[in-house]
């Protein structure tokens, strides 16, 4: 079951942005898993961009002022 394996995918390797980007554009995704599903996904990829972009934000604030 190709949805099956999908979510799979998807749900061990969350974290991975690059993977789960390659997953999402690959032919027929969209029809597989559905439009909601995919739309979380998208929503997930989107506040895992953030949470990235926070932290090394405050990382490197974090070195300026131990510097």
């Amino acid at each position: 079951n190709y949805k099956e394996h999908l979510d799979n995918k998807i749900t061990f390797n969350w974290k991975d942005l690059g993977l789960i980007k390659y997953i999402l554009n690959a032919p027929r995704v969209v029809e597989t898993i559905g439009h909601i599903d995919y739309r979380n996904i998208l929503e997930r990829i989107e506040k895992l961009d953030n949470e990235i972009y926070t932290n090394n934000y405050l990382v490197s604030i974090y070195d300026m002022l131990c510097s």
